[in-house]
């Protein structure tokens, strides 16, 4: 059997690869023949380009740009044919191929204002046409931040009708669960994020970059939050490293490492405070205490993707929320950096991650035994 995967696999964001990377080593060692469909949404794939080179440090985002074709070929096997389109009609030649497509994971099912959203306005390839006659899974897809009021009639419609024609549905979090059952009335499986599959090999990437022992990562959008971490960090004596570019940070490393080492830089680090997902996930598989910030603006009334990770994990205290985050001092910083780390639960993350991997495992069991 041959399978395609369908999801974000060619953006700047570390997590997209390392989600895809996931789905890919997982189902290759399963025995099958596994490819990366090599679509891009155009204004999505623009959008990323312009901000890689205007708004980040420009000669490393250049560099960055022509390094990430490559290491995607090195380590995907894609599919023969690349295309870069919004037009569903022209994307989705690619899908004929597979006798499985497999969609997913990261936010495939988004539904947002088009300044924000990466995938392309409805009907898209993401939510695979009537057209492709393989078997259909979705595997841990996410709408995360998504407004379903902004469909038209006919958009609904592709909606409902594509989410019933998966032969296996499965999301990420709780807020892709229920928004799908209220306009579909589908209920998805509830499974973890790929990158809780697999373990990533030791890119030995602390002794490449010559960081010192004690250092602490930090990459939260938030300027007036990630002051206060930083200085608490530096009280302690220290360093203070951005996988990506932080103005607050002793070391930057946006353009000069790799997914897989940033996968595996969270091994080297005393503590992280992150509002990223996957800087979360890589944190607890890294056994390294982690803070996780929610700061977006839609999460003063939505549930987001990490804390509904967390509390199914029964990690909810690792969590800072919308409201903390803005009201937070000094003193409480300190205090939640203490907590964090004085009373780390390792036993408790161990189990975890085991749970969370062996959730997408069943789930998988049960499609490849169909």
């Amino acid at each position: 059997m041959k399978i395609g995967i369908l999801t974000y696999h060619d953006t700047f964001n570390a997590g997209a690869f390392l989600q895809t990377y996931a789905t890919y080593i997982y189902l290759k060692e399963q025995g099958f023949n596994v490819e990366v469909i090599d679509y891009v949404p155009r204004k999505g794939f623009i959008k990323e380009y312009k901000t890689k080179i205007i708004t980040k440090q420009p000669i490393r985002g250049l560099k960055a740009i022509l390094k990430q074709r490559s290491f995607i070929k090195e380590n995907l096997a894609l599919s023969d044919e690349r295309v870069v389109s919004d037009k569903l009609h022209i994307a989705k030649k690619l899908l004929k191929p597979y006798d499985m497509v497999v969609v997913g994971s990261d936010t495939v099912f988004e539904v947002r204002p088009r300044a924000k959203a990466f995938a392309p306005e409805l009907p898209n390839l993401f939510y695979l046409p009537k057209c492709y006659k393989g078997k259909k899974v979705s595997f841990a897809a996410s709408a995360d931040k998504s407004d379903f009021t902004l469909l038209d009639t006919k958009q609904k419609e592709y909606v409902i009708n594509s989410i019933k024609n998966f032969d296996f549905l499965s999301v990420r979090d709780t807020f892709t669960q229920q928004s799908l059952n209220s306009l579909t009335g589908e209920k998805a499986e509830l499974v973890f994020d790929p990158t809780f599959l697999i373990n990533f090999p030791d890119t030995n990437v602390g002794n490449k970059l010559n960081l010192s022992k004690n250092f602490a990562i930090l990459n939260v959008a938030n300027k007036k939050f990630g002051a206060l971490i930083a200085k608490e960090f530096k009280r302690r004596g220290w360093q203070v490293v951005c996988p990506t570019k932080c103005e607050l940070a002793d070391v930057n490393l946006n353009g000069l490492i790799n997914p897989l080492e940033w996968a595996d830089l969270y091994k080297y680090s005393k503590f992280t405070v992150t509002d990223r997902f996957h800087g979360t996930i890589f944190s607890l598989k890294a056994g390294c205490p982690v803070l996780s910030i929610d700061d977006a603006s839609e999460y003063k009334t939505q549930k987001s993707k990490k804390e509904d990770m967390l509390d199914r994990l029964q990690l909810s205290s690792l969590l800072v929320n919308y409201h903390s985050v803005h009201t937070s001092t000094e003193s409480d910083i300190k205090l939640l950096i203490d907590d964090t780390f004085n009373d780390w639960p390792n036993l408790e993350v161990e189990k975890s991650l085991m749970l969370a991997s062996e959730k997408s495992k069943v789930f998988w069991k049960n499609v490849l035994n169909d």
